[in-house]
């Protein structure tokens, strides 16, 4: 769900930036309305309750009672499973505070931690934030004539991210995480392949050049240059502040060869980046964080996961920092190549390293990796006990109200 809303809002911030493309000054519209939602925000914040988690470490066990009363919707008849709720949260937190994180270096939670930094790695590494934050730039790069029409087909873009991360979420436990990233992987790698080929129909394979004058009469490279403008009558690409008068040249943005409508080298580019971003939000957009949260005991999962989740936004930060920087030095072909090669080496990494986690309780999950652990050392003969099941003591309907309430825990 938090994936989910994530990509509502994304869809939302596109919709506005459309509507705002040819307002005077509406960039700065935009980015005054980007500080509604966190002033709305602070303002709903003094309701918001504290979790039932901080409210138990600080001892303030009638409070925690009550919040998880009021977010499970549940009346002061279920007084035994609030008890037992409570106590899970208070045996979490005191397990929490035995652990380090040197202890994430233990034999049987090196392979999970490198599972889960590695995903989330590959999750941003494939470029796919670069289809988010620079998608209406690729679009206008591939022959869109103005921003608008670049704006507006962005929207298509992340409409679709949003309408395959709710798929993702109806299928991916009947599939699996899995087998799921090793279809959409595919997909993706296709979807950046074919993207390459429709560039080099629509600019060739040009890096940026050093003067205007050098694009010669390469229109399409020579617009994707902001210093320059593409002159009609001589058909030669020239620097912005010259036209042979002294005078800052009056041009529209698009190539003579264009201007009656849009190349079907374009419409190829866009359709490869949507088929890229569908296989994104059905696999990786979604599965790394699920698998994340399943592979660790709940001791050391919330330092594992942040480790984690750093690794996606170390990753976001390379990706978003040198996009524009590498479609100038090795040509926007080169670009989403290179991430396809990348998702080439995510997919083997999944193929050798990732299990199957679809239909496993978190006990058996452990198990796998310690059993594996046990049997590289040599240590066969050691014997493990199994775990309590996290639902122990529960009845089916109190484990259902468990598991809809569980996200108070993580908290």
């Amino acid at each position: 769900m938090n994936v989910l809303l994530i990509t509502g809002g994304q869809l939302v911030a596109y919709l506005v930036s459309s509507a705002l493309t040819d307002v005077n000054n509406g960039w700065r519209w935009m980015m005054a309305i980007s500080a509604l939602p966190a002033i709305l925000q602070l303002i709903t914040l003094p309701f918001l309750p504290e979790s039932p988690r901080y409210l138990v470490k600080k001892g303030d066990i009638r409070a925690a009672e009550a919040v998880l009363r009021r977010c499970m919707g549940l009346s002061d008849a279920n007084d035994d499973f609030i008890k037992r709720e409570v106590e899970a949260i208070r045996e979490s937190l005191e397990l929490s505070h035995k652990t380090r994180y040197r202890d994430l270096l233990r034999k049987d939670l090196r392979r999970p931690l490198v599972i889960a930094c590695f995903m989330q790695l590959w999750q941003q590494l494939s470029g796919f934030n670069t289809a988010m934050y620079y998608s209406a730039t690729i679009l206008k790069m591939a022959g869109f004539p103005n921003a608008k029409s670049a704006t507006l087909f962005s929207l298509l873009i992340a409409g679709t991210n949003m309408i395959m991360t709710m798929v993702a979420i109806k299928i991916i436990d009947r599939v699996g995480r899995r087998k799921i990233l090793l279809v959409t992987i595919v997909g993706m790698i296709i979807g950046l392949i074919i993207l390459g080929v429709a560039f080099i129909r629509i600019m060739g394979f040009t890096v940026r050049q050093g003067e205007c004058v050098q694009y010669g009469s390469n229109c399409a490279a020579c617009l994707t240059d902001d210093r320059c403008y593409f002159q009609d009558l001589s058909n030669t690409c020239q620097d912005m502040g010259w036209n042979g008068t002294g005078k800052r040249p009056i041009y529209t943005g698009v190539c003579p060869n264009r201007s009656g409508g849009i190349k079907a080298g374009s419409w190829v580019a866009l359709a490869s980046l949507v088929f890229y971003v569908a296989s994104y939000g059905l696999g990786l957009g979604n599965a790394p964080w699920l698998i994340q949260s399943e592979l660790f005991p709940l001791d050391i999962r919330g330092k594992a996961t942040g480790m984690a989740t750093a690794c996606n936004f170390t990753g976001n930060l390379v990706i978003s920092l040198t996009f524009l920087t590498l479609t100038q030095r090795i040509t926007a072909t080169g670009t989403f190549w290179l991430y396809a090669g990348i998702l080439v080496i995510a997919w083997f990494f999944v193929y050798f390293l990732v299990p199957e986690t679809a239909g496993m309780n978190l006990e058996a999950i452990q198990e796998l990796f310690r059993t594996e652990s046990m049997t590289k050392s040599g240590s066969t003969s050691a014997v493990y006990v199994q775990a309590p099941s996290s639902d122990a003591g529960y009845s089916e309907e109190d484990t259902r109200r468990r598991r809809r309430g569980q996200a108070s825990q993580e908290i």
